[in-house]
């Protein structure tokens, strides 16, 4: 694993450790042989782990694969790393012997991070590599028309002579617009614009181009930013354009002078740097998505606009007719008006091609329908030999995803109602006396055996009859996914309320169970997702009948706080599909619950019974968590994970003992009683719900400590996600990459 400035090879290794330790009972649960329904990709490995031709892959996904918009961004990144040494030897510009003037460039387009420029006649670099062919990735100044001659020398005789220029648009524009006391926006029609100058009646507008992240707002005093967004016409393109703090006035004059170029790096996006030099500020990866071209409304910097995929244009490759080490050497000739510069990223043995085709807060529905650069005709224009696919976590959002089932509690308090999590209702209804009708998704178990469930049927209502497919999600949530588990709907007793399933249940799968017996009384939900898999499907078609031998995987969804995501049993169905279509599946749901509560990981967190410092009990059954500072243990809207609950010196959790609270969509704080309403599963009705966090509440059910026991109480800090969703510099990078990684391992070698 190659130490890039991103990736932590501490992280990495630790992953490794809990991968080599086995599949967890999850992870089995949710795993399927669909290894003989997978193509073969017809590669061969004539010498040792290098393929006899370069891949190509695709990687489509949400928030989980976009990262933070780049192509090596979250677990991508990693999937990068094994194809560039895992499938192939690699040489970065740091392990170069380097002469002459040089200096070490940073743009995060380039893979890694960083590059060496060198400057001047005679710098050069030196690397030696194995193999029958050598290519090298090279970046290239937006303003770099004049080019550098270059010469290769192979096993210190000369090779090739060659110039290295950009040959992308490049320039000076001007545009000028005539207000009309309404428009804000205004397309300069090109990307890749720098150097701007924007006159409004001839005065200069105090502004510049977007490098904040998500939802770029105005800064004080600044009359206007440069903002991507998708310009009208066909086919779709990415304009710059200037946005506007107000609307131009009728009549007045809008003059905006720019430089344009498009510097040429290892990722390939319409990302541009704010100046010419390629080190300077990176624009914001976020840009208006917004497709109905509406130039009189503010911008809404909050979508990625494009995939970002390995930039052909950047890479030079030599092939020779055999197999063998060779000591290569590039150096600076000279050429141009300007001091000639060569800008090295890496050299490899084979250059695979990569494509991140995440898109934050993306879903199938987008990747299938998009009108934008932002649908799976896109991937088919990359022509991946292999196309991985990461949805799930924002299609539950989506219309044709919901509970089938519900349970109708009568005479629930306004206070219960605002400690309770709004995502598992159907339907909230003010009543008299300052009580609630509630019908929830939350069902009772009567009777489980290891094949069957019956459901207890007091105030129990359908929507839909239960059918073969449909989602049991089994056990009470509390914050830890452990002590509930999926099972898929085999067959459906309707005058019993009884669902059959193929793979047994055992006590030992729920967290400090010991007797199934001990799950009556708990909560089942029944769920049926066809839009997901509706759209999942029409993606796999339609980039099938372009790519018919293409390779495709599909990835489990994140390890969710199921009071903020409703994902549990989305894997189950996720590797169902994958056996029908033919698709190697992914448990990535599976190794993210291994590494959470690995035995090996700290718990450093540290809970105290309702006071700092406080450990002993009082007798009470229930105890809110604090900190040695005496704020909740769940503080900055978090869900902690891998709790231990020692009272004196014996492990009680999941045995009679819970830990409940975390972040949860809630109804607003304020909010008036008689607004505090759902209908037909709209659980996040708009300004009426918010994303809070319920407080941090030790309880036992049983075996309540005695007044004077010593209870003490720990969790880990490091999640896997740190919202359990987004991916950004947390270990499920690492967790998901490894899992990819060891998919298309067992696709190569098949």
């Amino acid at each position: 694993m190659l130490k890039h400035w991103y990736r932590s090879v501490i992280v990495v290794a630790a992953v490794a450790a809990v991968f080599s330790a086995g599949c967890s009972r999850a992870d089995a649960a949710d795993t399927l042989p669909v290894e003989h329904y997978v193509r073969k990709l017809g590669l061969s490995f004539p010498n040792g782990k290098v393929p006899d031709r370069a891949l190509r892959i695709a990687l489509a996904g949400s928030s989980i694969t976009w990262g933070n918009g780049y192509l090596d961004s979250s677990y991508p990144a990693y999937v990068d790393d094994y194809l560039r040494t895992g499938l192939a030897d690699t040489v970065r510009h740091d392990a170069m012997i380097v002469t002459g003037d040089s200096r070490v460039v940073k743009n995060p387009k380039l893979y890694g991070g960083t590059a060496v420029a060198l400057a001047g006649d005679g710098a050069a670099c030196e690397f030696e590599l194995e193999g029958n062919e050598v290519s090298v990735c090279f970046a290239i100044e937006r303003d770099q028309a004049s080019g550098t001659i270059v010469e290769l020398l192979v096993d210190g005789k000369p090779h090739e002579e060659f110039t290295v220029r950009n040959e992308a648009p490049m320039g000076r524009d001007e545009k000028t617009f005539t207000g009309d006391g309404k428009t804000v926006v205004f397309d300069l029609g090109r990307a890749f614009t720098y150097g701007h100058k924007v006159l409004r009646d001839g005065a200069e507008l105090k502004g510049g181009l977007n490098t904040q992240g998500y939802g770029g707002k105005f800064k004080k005093d600044e009359g206007y930013m440069v903002v991507r967004k998708y310009a009208k016409g066909s086919p779709p393109q990415v304009h710059h354009m200037v946005w506007l703090a107000e609307p131009l006035a009728a009549g007045s004059r809008l003059t905006a002078a720019f430089s344009y170029g498009e510097a040429i790096t290892y990722a390939r996006t319409t990302i541009g740097e704010r100046d010419s030099a390629i080190n300077s500020a990176i624009e914001s990866t976020y840009g208006d998505g917004d497709l109905s071209f509406r130039m009189d409304r503010p911008c809404s910097i909050s979508r990625g606009l494009d995939f970002r995929y390995s930039d052909p244009r950047a890479v030079r490759t030599w092939r020779f007719d055999s197999h063998a080490k060779r000591r290569v050497r590039l150096v600076v000739k000279g050429g141009g008006n300007k001091k000639p510069s060569l800008i090295v990223n890496f050299a490899t043995n084979r250059y695979h091609h990569i494509m991140n085709a995440g898109i934050g807060g993306w879903h199938a529905a987008g990747l299938n329908t998009d009108k934008g650069l932002r649908s799976y005709n896109e991937v088919i224009a990359f022509d991946p030999d292999i196309v991985t696919i990461e949805y799930g976590t924002n299609d539950d959002w989506n219309a044709g995803n919901t509970y089938i089932a519900y349970r109708s509690e009568a005479g629930v308090s306004e206070e219960t109602l605002r400690k309770s999590g709004t995502l598992w209702f159907r339907d909230v209804t003010p009543a008299a006396n300052d009580t609630f009708d509630v019908n929830t998704s939350l069902l009772r178990i009567a009777a489980i055996t290891s094949r069957d469930i019956t459901i207890d049927p007091a105030n129990v209502s359908f929507d839909a009859l239960p059918i073969p497919g449909d989602i049991l999600i089994i056990g009470t949530y509390h914050g830890d996914n452990r002590a509930v588990r999926t099972r898929l709907i085999e067959s459906w007793d309707k005058a019993l309320l009884k669902a059959t399933f193929a793979t047994p249940l055992a006590a030992k799968d729920f967290v400090g169970s010991t007797d199934l017996s001990e799950l009556v009384g708990r909560h089942v939900q029944i769920k049926r997702i066809p839009h997901f898999l509706g759209q999942m499907t029409a993606c796999i078609e339609g980039i099938r009948a372009a790519k018919p031998d293409a390779v495709f995987a599909l990835i489990d969804t994140g390890y969710s706080n199921y009071r903020t995501r409703l994902l549990l049993g989305y894997p189950k169905k996720i590797a169902e599909l994958s056996h029908r279509m033919g698709c190697k599946y992914v448990p990535t749901y599976g190794a993210v619950e291994r590494w959470t509560f690995d035995p090996a990981r700290p718990k450093d967190r540290q809970g105290f019974l309702n006071t700092a410092g406080n450990t002993t009990a009082d007798g009470s059954a229930r105890y809110q968590l604090v900190t040695d500072n005496g704020t909740d243990v769940f503080g900055g809207g978090r869900l902690y994970r891998n709790f231990s609950v020692k009272v004196n010196g014996e492990e009680r959790y999941g045995q009679g003992c819970t830990v409940d609270g975390g972040t949860s969509f809630l109804f607003k704080p304020g909010l008036a009683a008689k607004k505090l309403k759902i209908s037909r599963w709209s659980s996040r009705p708009r300004g009426l719900t918010t994303r809070g966090c319920l407080p941090a509440t030790l309880v036992f059910d049983k075996a309540i400590p005695p007044a004077g026991a010593k209870i003490e109480v720990a969790c880990s800090s490091k999640k896997w996600s740190g919202d359990d969703c987004h991916l950004q510099g947390a270990p499920g990078a690492a967790i998901f990459g490894e899992c990819v990684n060891r998919a298309l391992r067992e696709l190569l070698t098949q």
